[in-house]
């Protein structure tokens, strides 16, 4: 065992190992839920002839369930043990996600409407934040650990905490 440890470069290198695909799969699913978004979007307004407004809100509706779902279980490995647990963490992600939505509306909304900046140079800058603010978010309120096991049969945690 110690050899091994040696070759892997020990438990810190392990846990920065696993942050960094961690992150490459909020990335992977990031990208695949903004496919979500726009694709559905395209459809319903191009092919269907739905109103703009009407399609940007079943594709935005749709995109944050398909990224719950997929940072659930392919980001975070995040298991419930009963309906009441998955009902909390479901309930915190929509909020943190409309929570994030409003700060991103406010960003644009101050440093465009009433700075004056370039809306497309804020509208990046607001959105990386708001990208870091989920991420952060998601890992350590959302489908994070929680206790040991007499206290996990009511919370969500990760798959290997469970």
């Amino acid at each position: 065992m110690p050899a091994e440890r040696e070759k892997t470069g020990g438990p810190a290198a392990d846990r920065r190992r696993e942050t960094w695909v961690r992150l490459l799969r909020y990335g992977v699913v990031g990208g695949l839920t903004t496919v979500v978004d726009w694709g559905l979007f395209t459809l319903l307004y191009t092919a269907c002839g739905a109103d703009e407004n009407l399609s940007n809100a079943i594709s935005v509706v749709c995109a944050v369930c398909f990224a719950y779902l997929a940072n659930k279980h392919f980001v975070f490995h995040a298991r419930c043990a009963d309906r009441r647990a998955l009902v909390r963490e479901a309930f915190s992600f929509f909020s943190a996600r409309a929570a994030t939505m409003l700060f991103q509306l406010g960003g644009v909304f101050v440093f465009v409407t009433l700075v004056g900046w370039p809306a497309f140079w804020v509208k990046g800058a607001v959105n990386v934040a708001v990208i870091l603010l989920n991420y952060i978010l998601s890992q350590r309120l959302i489908f994070k650990p929680h206790g040991d096991a007499r206290t996990r049969d009511e919370a969500c945690g990760t798959a290997a905490d469970l």
